[in-house]
């Protein structure tokens, strides 16, 4: 929890350095406003799609990140801190596109014409953090030796949870869509727009969309900490087997599973089978 807390003050720190920069920071006369999407790349595209399609990708990047800080071991605080930086940077600049439709830079490359913010340098100094941590502890992160050779230990009560998760999240996003779209058709409608039709129904298909990869992101994501809760009890349960046919032997839980007080309770058993 510790080195969660620290990845989050990162994150949190990037965004509040990268605006108070930007807002605070920088005459006027040094701004140069980008309207692309990495060094003024794709510009000419629709203002309305850069801006939704950043914004929802940023957002999309929010919701790995948070999934993330689990499945990162929790001794490699370096790919925490790496990834923390990433998404900071990113979100520093999607904050730029909802509030001003455009990012503000205005450090100059030397000896080139690309102009650059805190946010863009964040998000290349934690992509550095990343790939060094991939390079030089993949065995680490990986971790081979410590995964259960299968995901769905108990099927039934994994896939109930999951679809729980799942429920909520489209129980959420139903109430979100209906809101938006309620809202988008009125403005639409007072503001006399000639191809509002053709604008819900876009709004319509990207949202579906959005959903359905954010409910696979979920369900992965519940598969996950699932297979945390049930690997214990299972492995617990064939412990407690053993003991009863005579078997003694060690009870060891893995890296990051839930239960851990199982351990204790595993040692109290050996010794009264042992008398």
């Amino acid at each position: 929890m510790k080195n969660v807390i620290l990845s989050l003050t990162c994150l949190v720190l990037v965004l509040v350095l990268d605006q108070v920069s930007k807002r605070y920071g920088v005459s006027p006369q040094d701004i140069h406003w980008n309207y692309g999407i990495v060094f003024g790349l794709y510009s000419e595209v629709s203002s309305t799609v850069r801006i939704i399609t950043l914004c929802s990708f940023g957002g999309f990047l929010l919701a790995i990140y948070f999934i993330l800080l689990f499945f990162v071991p929790k001794n490699i605080l370096s790919l925490k801190i790496g990834l923390s930086l990433l998404i900071g940077g990113v979100l520093g600049n999607v904050i730029d596109r909802m509030i001003d439709g455009r990012t503000i830079d205005f450090i100059p490359m030397p000896f080139t014409s690309i102009v650059f913010n805190v946010a863009d340098f964040s998000q290349w100094l934690g992509a550095f953090f990343i790939l060094w941590n991939i390079w030089k502890r993949g065995s680490e992160i990986w971790r081979p030796d410590n995964q259960r050779g299968q995901y769905l230990i108990l099927p039934k009560e994994q896939m109930q949870f999951c679809m729980k998760l799942l429920a909520i999240t489209l129980a959420t996003s139903g109430i979100v869509g209906i809101f938006s779209f309620a809202f988008l058709r009125v403005v639409l409608l007072e503001s006399s727009v000639s191809n509002n039709a053709a604008i819900l129904t876009n709004f319509t298909i990207a949202y579906i969309s959005i959903v359905a990869l954010f409910c696979g992101i979920v369900f992965v994501f519940g598969l996950y900490v699932s297979h945390r809760s049930a690997g214990p009890i299972h492995a617990f349960s064939l412990f407690v087997d053993d003991l009863t046919q005579g078997k003694i032997r060690d009870f060891q839980l893995r890296d990051k599973d839930h239960f851990k007080q199982l351990e204790k309770i595993a040692i109290r058993l050996q010794e009264h089978f042992k008398k």
